[in-house]
């Protein structure tokens, strides 16, 4: 799904280079998806994630493709498919600056991406697979505008994740008011396929952009909480300053 800039927007901070494009990679749940909407908001660069686009993509009537149809079951698209849809999307967006969640996930998409664009670095968010687990259990979402909530708290062993509830009514959007839904593919069975399936494949391409010296690993311990940690690794990794 692309998010674009809204207009009127107050960039708080300024580019000091070309062509920034930042990676955000992690296992189901450990976030990204909260991570990263914060960070185009803050940054006002564009968003581009992966796993949106194709959920959008297999709720419309005239997808069949069984190969696009099989996330369903937690399983990946294959590369050649995911890397061409990845290129249109970016083909038609036309940015220079951008913040891709949820792709790459195999070292072939890796290379791919690698003749087509030059990624600035990686920023990998790590949980314990346990804590992910039960992180997974508590997500809900809203099935028209997509804003993820989660009912998950815990506070051992150096967490201290709160949940992340609407404000106005615990079981309804904030921004439409409709009742939050669990996601398909966060049934606890195909929760466990889907982690067994990134472990799996994402690994050697952490191992890729380690050796290319792009990669950074930060665990979000403190869920939301960590937040201006990371907008503060990635303002450094990326060059950015505070706007004028």
């Amino acid at each position: 799904m692309m998010n674009t800039r809204n207009k009127g927007a107050r960039c708080l901070f300024s580019l000091n280079q070309r062509n920034l494009i930042m990676l955000l990679t992690g296992a189901p749940g450990v976030g990204k998806g909260t991570f990263s909407k914060r960070l185009t908001r803050d940054l006002n660069i564009p968003l581009f994630e992966m796993g949106a686009f194709l959920r959008k993509m297999i709720n419309q009537e005239n997808c069949t493709d069984p190969r696009i149809l099989a996330i369903k079951g937690g399983n990946l698209v294959p590369d050649d498919i995911i890397c061409q849809i990845f290129k249109d999307q970016l083909d038609s967006m036309n940015v220079e600056n951008l913040i891709v969640d949820g792709f790459p996930r195999t070292v072939p998409q890796a290379e791919f991406l690698d003749t087509y664009k030059e990624i600035d670095f990686v920023l990998n968010l790590h949980l314990d697979y346990n804590i992910l687990t039960e992180k997974i259990a508590g997500r809900r979402v809203c099935p028209t505008s997509g804003e993820t909530y989660n009912i998950f708290e815990f506070k051992e062993n150096g967490y201290d994740m709160d949940p992340l509830l609407p404000k106005i009514d615990p079981e309804r959007c904030d921004l439409t008011g409709e009742i939050l839904v669990r996601r398909d593919d966060d049934d606890p069975a195909i929760v466990a396929h889907r982690l067994k399936i990134y472990e799996e494949s994402t690994q050697p391409i952490l191992d890729f952009y380690k050796q290319q010296g792009k990669l950074v690993t930060f665990e979000p311990k403190k869920g939301v909480k960590d937040y201006p940690e990371v907008l503060e690794i990635v303002k450094s990794k990326m060059n950015i300053n505070p706007a004028n």
